[in-house]
């Protein structure tokens, strides 16, 4: 045997298979066969049409801004709110919410007065401070202030622990705009995308700020902590609440039922937060959100499917059929904890600075959210998955 020849042993024969195809003549066991590859694909269409598999999902920006213009109030609603928080409990007995299980002691605390113009008391409040714009899209509110005094060489000369009256009247507003990622289907898009399927489908970013467009709106609803609708504040519309809604509105993670208000004045432990009860002084209770504030986180969820909740799978889910736009769904999330703000001020030609730490309210806000589109992709994709799977089973059996 020559050389080619032991090579040609050892090397493997190219091959080609054909698959045969066996033909049964029966008709019921075709009728079962073709029932059962119905029932297959019918079933395989409803997963896919009940799954939504043909959208694809894309995420939202939004942008808020705090209107300060909205956030100042007049002196005359100012003085109304304080005169009436004057016969309130923390004003007609501070001691009672005194705390002392802290690095500073919180006693001896009065309620704050207004300042008068032209005032240079240096522990009154001045109308200005009832709401502190914090950034374009951040809000402190004080519930309470320490008030230290520093001479230009005595160091500090005095200390005072005032609450402030009025905070629930105080009131936020702002707008919001958001970056749509929309879709266009027309015949130019439909062609390129055929001339081009794999190629990421094209979307472009528009504002819903300002537009004549009704497709482009914004209708914010406002839902309430059991997940009901507060209000729905309509496009172009300045969204406002005061505190004293935000407090009613706001999920409390230590609460396990949706009926609890927040109170500023109710008495709280969160070991977690190092606030403790007050044993060590006699007192069995902990501070209260007036002494050390709180956080809220105001939540605008961004949907284009016309339907609003707090959790899409549990009851209440609101529809808006008749809406053509955007919804903003806003729920406000609360987190007691120490919240401070510091600033300090020149009060006098001498060098004397007052350093006043602000307690109170901080509200700032997120935003999020999912837009589904329909993706052309995904539909000729189970398309040409059911045709091959069809013509598969047709070429290797046939009845």
């Amino acid at each position: 045997m020559g050389l080619r020849q032991r090579a040609a042993a050892l090397l493997p024969r190219p091959q080609v298979f054909f698959p045969k195809s066996v033909i049964i003549s029966n008709t019921g066991l075709a009728i079962l066969y073709w029932s059962l590859l119905a029932a297959c694909g019918t079933l395989y269409g409803l997963m896919f049409f009940s799954m939504k598999r043909y959208n694809v999902s894309q995420s939202t920006n939004g942008e808020v801004t705090v209107l300060p213009w909205r956030l100042q109030r007049s002196l005359a609603g100012i003085e109304a709110s304080v005169a009436e928080d004057q016969s309130a409990k923390f004003c007609t007995d501070p001691g009672h919410y005194m705390y002392e299980s802290s690095s500073i002691l919180y006693n001896q605390i009065t309620c704050a007065t207004l300042c008068k113009r032209a005032s240079r008391d240096t522990a009154c409040m001045h109308p200005s401070e009832a709401s502190i714009l914090e950034g374009p899209a951040a809000v402190f509110v004080p519930t309470f202030y320490t008030n230290e005094i520093f001479g230009p060489t005595d160091g500090s000369t005095g200390m005072g622990h005032y609450f402030v009256p009025g905070v629930e009247d105080s009131e936020i507003s702002f707008r919001h705009r958001l970056t749509v990622p929309e879709k266009t289907v027309n015949v130019v898009s439909l062609i390129k995308w055929i001339m081009t399927p794999f190629i990421s489908p094209e979307h472009s970013s528009v504002s819903t700020e300002v537009t004549d467009d009704p497709v482009r709106r914004i209708r914010t609803v406002f839902l309430d902590k059991d997940g009901s609708v507060v209000r729905i504040f309509e496009p172009g519309e300045v969204v406002s609440m005061t505190v004293g809604e935000i407090m009613q509105s706001a999920i409390v993670d230590e609460f396990v039922d949706t009926v609890s208000k927040l109170s500023l004045d109710d008495h709280y432990v969160r070991v977690e937060e190092d606030i403790i009860a007050d044993r060590e002084h006699g007192r069995d209770n902990g501070p209260t959100a007036r002494l050390t504030g709180t956080k809220f986180f105001v939540d605008l969820e961004y949907k284009n499917d016309g339907r609003c909740a707090l959790d899409p799978t549990l009851p209440p889910v609101h529809e808006f059929p008749e809406f053509e736009g955007y919804l903003a769904c806003m729920s406000i999330k609360a987190d007691r904890s120490w919240t401070t703000l510091d600033r300090t001020s020149l009060v006098s030609d001498d060098g004397t600075q007052v350093n006043r730490r602000y307690h109170g309210l901080r509200v700032t806000f997120q935003q999020r959210g999912n837009f589904a589109f329909t993706d052309l992709v995904s539909i000729w994709e189970w398309i040409s998955i059911f045709l091959i799977q069809l013509s598969q089973q047709r070429s290797s059996t046939s009845l």
